[in-house]
């Protein structure tokens, strides 16, 4: 099920959460990176988690 969060910037994902698909047994891959690092972050100052 799609997923949008409505926030600058914005956010979405699809597809079954890390916590479910792992309580299926399945692997997952996570990757993260600070707003620092999304133009969108850059342009309105945001930082951090």
């Amino acid at each position: 099920m799609p997923r949008v969060t409505y926030s600058a910037p914005r956010t979405a994902s699809v597809g079954p959460s890390e916590t479910a698909t792992r309580a299926r047994g399945r692997g997952v891959d996570v990757n993260a990176i600070p707003l620092t690092g999304v133009a969108k972050g850059m342009v309105h100052g945001l930082g951090g988690w």
